[in-house]
């Protein structure tokens, strides 16, 4: 079984203050992250910053594989989501924000803040299971912070509330070893 996630960075509809400008922008997005997706060819799939229910069924549209099965997150304040998406059944839904007994609390940002750790997350943890090879497999998804707020960024990098759209999917990414051809939908 193959499981893929990704932040795929703000994936919204046009009128989303974060999202694409007009449409061509939004269709282009959905094709260049369909792309990925369809080289993958993952059996599940965990997203991260997408939008409500229809942006995944147009995101489904878009690929080779059928996701038929779709779960989306409890959306943060911004109304971006979690979301899983997976041609096999997905099942026993869980969508939380505490973290588990036993994990220590989290830093969320520099310690000159108070208090500067957290015991939940903002953005939910998400999980389902699907069956595979005759098991049940749990698969979960999380959006966390990724830096420190005194994260100091690269010079000449692109900031990181923007996507750079691109005509052609292959120029998303640089894959060290092929990947496997893109499945035929099912």
């Amino acid at each position: 079984m193959t499981v893929m996630t990704w932040n795929v960075q703000n994936l919204l509809a046009v009128g989303h203050p974060d999202g694409p400008a007009t449409e061509d922008e939004y269709r282009v997005k959905l094709e260049a992250v369909a792309g990925v997706i369809d080289r993958v060819a993952p059996d599940v799939v965990g997203l991260q910053e997408v939008g409500p229910p229809q942006v995944l069924a147009d995101l489904n549209a878009m690929c080779a594989v059928d996701f038929d099965h779709r779960l989306t997150g409890s959306e943060d304040r911004r109304g971006i989501r979690l979301a899983l998406m997976s041609p096999r059944r997905l099942s026993r839904r869980r969508n939380f924000q505490l973290f588990p007994p036993g994990v220590l609390p989290v830093q969320h940002r520099d310690t000159v803040f108070d208090p500067a750790t957290i015991s939940a997350t903002s953005r939910g943890i998400l999980s389902a299971t699907v069956r595979a090879g005759g098991e049940t497999v749990t698969v979960v998804t999380c959006h966390l912070k990724s830096k420190l707020i005194t994260y100091d960024r690269q010079p000449g990098v692109v900031e990181g509330s923007e996507f750079v759209p691109t005509t052609k999917a292959n120029d998303c990414v640089t894959p060290a070893t092929p990947w496997p051809a893109a499945v035929p939908k099912r």
